[in-house]
Order: C-alpha cells, then structure tokens, then sequence
C-alpha cells in the first residue's frame, strides 16, 4: 500500500530522475524504486520509458481531492433592468476600476445606472456580500453572492451572515415594515450587544408611531447602546425625555453665554471663550452630542426652535477634532423630528453664506434625516453660491438628480464658476497642472447630473475648445452614453 512516507521519498525520486534527464543521464539506466511495476526482462530502454510514464502520474497524486458531495450554485438570477449596452460596457469597466477606492463615488455610480433603467453585465461586475448600499434593483444579485437564496425568516435567521442577515433586514424593513419589526423583535435580542445595535439601527428606515411599543421596550435592553438608541429614535417621533436637571444640563447651562450680534441685537448662543485645552472641548463637545436638547432649552427657558435658532455657529468651530458645532448638529440628527433638522440646516447655510465658509461637511450630518423635498430646497440655497463648485450638491442627494432642470442649472452661479474654471483650463491647455478639486468635481457631477443638464455641460465643454478626450470629461461623456430613453421613470 502507498503510505505517506513512500509517497515522500517517491517524488523525492522523480524530481531526482528529471533533473538527470534535463542534464543527460549519459545513458545510464534509470534507478526506479523497488515496488514500480516492471515487466520481466526490461531493457535499459523500457526501464527508461516505465520511468517517463510513472514521472507523468505522479503530480496527480498531489492534486487536491474534489470533495465527496458537490453543491452545485443555482444560476445568477435575472434582474428586473436590462443589462448596459455593448458600447458602454468599456467605459463602465474604466470608471469602476477609477472608482474602486472611492466609496462615496463608487455607490454613485450604481445609483446613476438604475435610474437610467440598466445594470452592469455580469461579466463586467457583480457585488460582493458586504455591498449594502447598492440600490434595491440588485437585491437578488446580493442574496445570490451570499448564498442566501432564501427568505430571511424565524427559521432561516441562522443560516445568514452578519452582513447578508442586515441587508435582507434592510430590504424587508423597505418593503415591509410590520415583518421587519416583528422578526427584530422576536430574534435580534439573542444576538450580541454590537450585532443587537446595528440591527436595531434599521428601524430608522420609516420610523413611524409604529415602532414605538418595541422602542418602549428596547429602552429595558440590556445595552447602554441601544438603550440611547431607542431614545433617541422616540425624540425623533416627538417624545421629548423628561425636562428634569441632570449633571450635564447643568453644565452646559454655565458654558453656554449669550451675545449680541448686528445692529437689530440679535442673540446668539455660544461656548463660554475661557476654553484653553483640549480636553475642555472634548468635555463639552461630549456633552453636546448626548444631552437632551428638548431639556436643554427647558433649562435655559428656551423654545427649541429657539435655541437652535440662537445656536453661533461661527463660534463655535472649535479646536482640532472637537467642534461644537458637529457634535450639536450630530445630536440634532439622531434625536430630533425632521421640521426642527431642517430648521437647523436652514441656519447652518445661512451662517456659511455670511462667513463665506463651505457648509459641506456639517449639512452632511443633517441631509440623511431630510426629505427628498427638503433636500431640494436647500439646494436652491447652494447653487445660488457663486464661491461653490455645484458638486456641493452631492452632499444632499445619494441619486442621480432628476429635480434639477437645465434651465435652473444653466443660470445658477455655482455653474457659472466650474464653466470659468473649465475655460481657463482649456486656455492653459497642457501647462496646467492637475486639479484635483476640479478632477473631483467633475467625476461626481459626472455621476449625478440627469440627462438633460449633463449633455448641456457637455455642449458648453466641448464648444469652449477642451479636449473631448480629456479625462475630466470621462464621467460626463458616460452620463450621456447612457441614453435618455433608458432612463427609468418611477
């Protein structure tokens, strides 16, 4: 019988045998081990032929066995939208290779297909497991890479990944609330702390008075986490905590001071200015993303509407890493109802306008909460921005933007400046150099534009003397490509 060690030491001596061949064996016959099969008055010449033969079979035996029991996949399912044309599907593969370490890009990117009614071929991508924030169109797609085929249900919980478990939540909490709830209430308290929070974070999606028994009881969890979790989302519903005094009222009520701005003695709220380390503005930019804010104006006889009206944002940039302001917009996020969210973005861009400031990175913490209406209202403010590159609008909108028509586009000042920007990098030709908030600039309104106002800018590009082949162009030549009537019309 063929045992481990023989097995070594014979393909010790077919390496052995080969390498003589490779430098001539001089005709010398070949030394085979003892139990090789050889006929009875083998020449020199057959001892050498037997040995070629054997040398040939034995890499077989270091091949990995196929297992007992295959499990064939099923087939990719089919989607609901066609597949890109042949002609773009070149152009895609460049992008998603460009975009493949730009996530905030590279979700774009699957937005803007859906929405002009196509997908990718599957032999130019497919998703992986974790992607759980491509549209709903490639939901199938998803179960399939993660081999959940199945229904997310009581009995099939366990036969889901973290990952694939929290975007079929996802997708059942959309389509179907009252299932969602019902499953989270009944399996997500045996989870763990961590895996508990992120699955409670989905109610989230369409937060409504319906939650509120299961947030009532999610405020007994054994988590501290998802404990603030649930409160924060009954704030967010209308329910204001109790308005009693706690520690951290008391000391943001002797930071916070009052001053007189502009000549109608307008009041603004702002930190007490004796901060003089770090740790103090991490202290307090603690306390400002934790307290409540409903109990915090009681405090201090304030409305809420009042006190977020009053807040100074442009005092209270902050140091570092710690900014008053983020960590009160942060809070405003997570605990407030939308109409007082959007009372604070209202002031945030009204607060940029004046310092000439770019409201980008905090209205980002704000856009989730709003409404698509909303979002669209705010947006007027920006491109009325003559200092903003309009890409500032991806900030609001995570889909391409179908609200924005070439006309308005045409004539906001933010289009005015990246046309500017575009002629005089046109004029300078090769001699200007790189850049990137440009480069950057275009890829996302590449990305975004609809139709209409992205085949005028590029009517305006190409007529000012830039390159059609210019790599800032890419994206919005893409955007084109993806012809109008494929467009998909909810």
């Amino acid at each position: 019988m063929l045992t481990l060690e023989t097995l070594t030491q014979d393909l010790a001596q077919v390496d052995a045998l080969k390498q003589s061949w490779l430098m001539g064996d001089g005709g010398t016959a070949a030394a085979l081990p003892p139990h090789w099969p050889q006929p009875d008055g083998a020449n020199d010449d057959d001892r050498a032929l037997l040995a070629l033969a054997y040398c040939s079979q034995y890499p077989l035996l270091e091949q990995v066995a196929a297992p007992q029991q295959l499990q064939p996949l099923s087939a990719l399912p089919m989607l609901g939208l066609p597949t890109l044309a042949t002609e773009c599907r070149p152009a895609f593969r460049q992008i998603l290779s460009a975009l493949s370490k730009h996530e905030g890009l590279y979700w774009r990117l699957f937005n803007l297909l859906v929405s002009r009614g196509v997908v990718p071929h599957p032999l130019d991508w497919l998703p992986t497991a974790n992607e759980n924030r491509l549209p709903a169109a490639f939901a199938p797609w998803l179960r399939w890479v993660g081999s959940a085929d199945i229904a997310l249900t009581e009995a099939s919980w366990g036969d889901f990944s973290p990952a694939a478990r929290l975007n079929a939540l996802r997708e059942l909490r959309c389509d179907a609330p009252h299932d969602a709830r019902s499953l989270l209430a009944l399996m997500a308290p045996s989870e763990p702390a961590d895996k508990r929070f992120d699955l409670y974070e989905l109610l989230s999606l369409g937060l409504s008075d319906d939650d509120l028994p299961l947030l009532e009881t999610l405020q007994q969890d054994r988590s501290q986490k998802v404990k603030e979790l649930a409160t924060r989302f009954k704030m967010r519903l209308g329910g204001h905590e109790p308005q009693a005094q706690d520690e951290t009222i008391t000391e943001l009520q002797g930071w916070l001071t009052r001053k007189t701005r502009g000549l109608l003695r307008r009041e603004t709220l702002l930190l007490a200015p004796e901060l003089k380390s770090s740790v103090q503005y991490r202290d307090r930019c603690q306390a400002l993303a934790s307290v409540s804010l409903p109990a915090l104006a009681a405090s201090m006889e304030l409305t809420l509407d009042a006190l977020l009206e009053q807040w100074s944002f442009a005092d209270n940039h902050g140091k570092g890493n710690h900014s008053p302001n983020e960590s009160l917009l942060h809070n405003i996020a997570a605990s407030l109802p939308e109409a007082q969210v959007m009372l604070a973005a209202q002031r945030l861009l009204q607060a940029a306008a004046d310092d000439g400031t770019d409201p980008s990175l905090s209205l980002r913490i704000l856009a989730p909460r709003l409404s698509e209406e909303a979002c669209i209202g705010l947006a007027g403010h920006l491109l009325a921005r003559s200092d903003l590159l309009p890409n500032t609008l991806g900030i609001l909108f995570a889909e391409e933007w179908r609200w924005l028509s070439p006309e308005v586009f045409s004539q906001s000042p933010s289009a005015a400046l990246l046309i500017q920007r575009l002629k005089a990098l046109a004029s300078a030709g090769e001699s200007q150099d790189s850049d990137y908030s440009l480069t950057l600039a275009m890829q996302q309104i590449g990305l975004c534009l609809n139709y209409d106002c992205a085949q005028w800018l590029l009517a305006q590009v190409t007529n000012m003397g830039l390159s059609p082949l210019h790599p800032l162009l890419e994206h919005l030549k893409f955007n084109v490509s993806l012809k109008q009537e494929g467009r998909k019309d909810e």
